[in-house]
């Protein structure tokens, strides 16, 4: 099993950040959101963004006893309004935040492989824009993660998803 832990400060809360490949199972009752890397028949990776100035993968909050992957597909229809033709499930990060007030102390974030057919863009729930990103490598810039080191193992997976996924289709 592939783990890389770093530490993160966001919104001023120290978090570690651990990520688990495929090869771990998250307990369903603590995954809090479900998102990942999108890639359209253009070998572009779809972003998302509430505000027009930070970016993110598409994604979102399972609601009640939603599964993940529906919960995933269900907030890449309303966030980036593409539907998800075929997905991979690439892994999670594991959010240890002892300073939350509001909730869990330990959490996961499942990430995914998407394949998408982009829908014309209207603004439908929180989501103000959508852009395509080409190459894939360069969505570091667009996302800002800090630092990268588990951003890149999942545009690594997601890649290497992309490959086989190609290679099959031309089979």
């Amino acid at each position: 099993m592939d783990k890389i832990t770093q530490e993160n400060n966001w919104k001023g809360h120290r978090m570690i950040v651990t990520w688990h490949d495929a090869s771990f199972v998250t307990p369903r009752n603590l995954v809090t959101q479900a998102s990942g890397i999108c890639f359209t028949d253009d070998n572009q990776v779809v972003l998302v963004t509430p505000d027009g100035k930070s970016w993110s993968l598409p994604g979102g909050h399972p609601e009640g006893n939603e599964a993940v992957e529906d919960a995933f597909r269900r907030e890449v229809d309303e966030e980036a309004c593409a539907t998800v033709i075929n997905l991979v499930y690439l892994g999670a990060q594991e959010v240890n935040n002892p300073e939350n007030q509001a909730g869990l102390k330990t959490y996961y974030q499942t990430r995914f492989w998407a394949r998408v057919q982009l829908d014309e863009f209207t603004q439908k729930q929180e989501t103000i824009a959508r852009k395509l990103v080409t190459p894939p490598s360069a969505i570091n810039e667009s996302l800002r993660w800090n630092p990268t080191q588990i951003l890149d193992a999942i545009m690594k997976a997601a890649l290497e998803c992309e490959q086989r996924y190609r290679a099959n289709k031309k089979n």
